[in-house]
Parts: C-alpha cells; sequence; structure tokens
C-alpha cells in the first residue's frame, strides 16, 4: 500500500508540476485550479471519462457556439474553448467564488469566454433564437426541469445537449426531458461508473497501474454516491 501510494503521488506532482490536463480530450489545456490542488481527477484528465467519446462526437459537429450552464470552475468550458477557438462560448455559473477561479484559469487561453451568472430560461432562448445550432452543457443541480421546459425544448431542436440528469433534485425530470426530446433528437443515456485500470494507463504506466489501482481509485472517486445517468441528445437531421 505505501509502495503504490508513493508511486502515484510521484506522477501525480509530476503532472500537476506542468500544470495541464494530462490525458482525455482536453490534455494540454490549463488545468483549473481545483485540478491542481485537490480534484486528481480533472487534473488527471479523466473526470467523467465515461462521456468522453461524447465530448469528442459533439466536437466532431464543430458547433459555432457552446454554451456551458453550470460551469464551476470551468474544465468543460475552458476545455471546449480550447478545442473550438472559433466558436463563441457562453458559460454560467451562479457562485461567485467559482467564477472568480474560472476567469483566473480562463485567462491563460486566448479564446474569449462570456461568463455570466444565474442561468434562466430566457437566456437560453434568446442564445438560441440567434443561433439557431450550438452545443448545449448542463450540470444545475436539478434546475434542468425548468431551464429545458416547455417554453425552451422548442427553440433547440437543431441543438446538441449534454446533460446531468439530477432525479434526486428534481424526481420525474429526467423522464420529462426525454418524452419532450425524443421527437427531435437521438438521445443516448449515458451511466456513470467506477474507473478500471486501464483509465489509469495514462497517469501511471504498465505494470503499475494495475497494482496501484487501490490507491487511484480512492484517489479519483467521484463522490457521486451512487450511479448517475446523462443524456448525450443529437438533432436527428444531423445524423447521416
Amino acid at each position: 500500500m505505501i509502495f503504490a501510494q508513493r508511486i502515484v503521488s510521484h506522477y501525480i506532482e509530476k503532472i500537476r508540476s506542468k500544470g495541464a490536463i494530462n490525458s482525455g480530450p482536453f490534455a494540454g489545456v490549463p488545468a483549473t485550479e481545483d485540478s491542481l490542488q485537490y480534484c486528481w481527477r480533472r487534473l488527471l484528465g479523466i473526470y467523467e471519462f465515461y462521456l468522453h467519446d461524447s465530448i469528442e462526437r459533439a466536437i466532431g459537429f464543430n458547433p459555432n457556439i457552446i454554451v456551458d450552464v453550470g460551469a464551476s470552475s470551468g474544465y468543460y468550458s475552458i476545455g471546449m474553448a480550447s478545442r473550438l477557438p472559433r466558436a463563441r462560448h457562453i458559460a454560467f455559473e451562479m457562485q461567485q467564488r467559482e467564477r472568480d477561479s474560472f476567469l483566473r484559469t480562463a485567462s491563460k487561453i486566448p479564446v474569449p469566454i462570456d461568463l455570466r451568472a444565474e442561468c434562466k430560461p430566457k437566456d437560453l432562448i434568446e442564445i438560441a433564437e440567434e443561433y439557431r445550432r450550438g452545443l448545449l452543457i448542463m450540470d444545475c443541480e436539478g434546475a434542468e426541469r425548468e431551464l429545458l421546459g416547455d417554453s425552451v425544448f422548442p427553440n433547440l431542436s437543431d441543438w446538441i445537449v449534454l446533460l446531468e440528469v439530477h432525479d434526486w433534485h428534481a424526481p420525474g425530470a429526467g423522464e420529462e426531458i426525454l418524452q419532450r426530446f425524443s421527437c427531435s433528437h437521438e438521445i443516448q443515456i449515458l451511466w456513470s461508473r467506477k474507473a478500471s485500470p486501464n483509465e489509469f494507463l495514462s497517469v501511471v504506466p504498465w505494470p503499475f497501474h494495475y497494482y496501484c489501482k487501490g490507491v487511484l481509485s480512492r484517489m479519483c472517486d467521484e463522490g457521486r454516491g451512487g450511479e448517475m445517468r446523462f443524456f448525450f441528445m443529437v438533432p436527428k437531421n444531423l445524423i447521416i
């Protein structure tokens, strides 16, 4: 156990010293402050690794605007701005402390991000009226029922949506959203899961990744307290 801890600490400190995300879709992007301080899963690039394929697919559609609701310290917003520098980027985050941290990290990239506070349905409607197609990333702790409600979702018929569903905050909201978007979108339901040793190969090389999997799993535990589901919703008219 001590041997494994020393190996992991060595590699994490080596990655941390570079100040950038180590792997995944945002490899090489400046790491957010929480990533450098304690959120190792973001620093290592394995944060929500079960969404990586969907993120790459969304990037492949080359949206001209990306909206991130519940942006926190900017992991997705700054990552997307780095991958899609020609697009417009808007982020919403209610907490002032998170916005301050976001701005400090965002200043390290040349792409401007329009950072705002609380997102309301009228904000999404106004943005969608200006931009017919786009990518919406949403993690809003249960507010998805209102933000993707009857007044909003008709405006998003041509938008890609990656949504974290908070069933315990808003019981039944997930099913309502599925019903609303099912006619216009192909919907993939993705479930959170624990990382396997292979997810750690970009952190600790073979064969140490296997022997260190216990330490890495504890350090990178997302603390979700159970399975969570995500909806990756792609407009049917974008699918060939």
